[in-house]
């Protein structure tokens, strides 16, 4: 059924969205929102900086 551009039912939108792929970073991994890993390596290179 036809519609006005970027208006759709809410029955639609779950329809168009269940299909989707959840989103990757570029290695494979799911995106993470706390970074602890990454926060960790960053701090480990700033203390053997300091220590020099």
């Amino acid at each position: 059924m036809p519609s006005a551009v970027g208006i759709h039912c809410v029955d639609c939108a779950r329809r168009a969205n269940s299909g989707r792929r959840g989103v990757r970073t570029a290695l494979g991994g799911r995106p993470v929102a706390d970074a602890l890993v990454t926060k960790l390596l960053v701090g480990a290179c700033v203390m053997v900086y300091v220590g020099r």
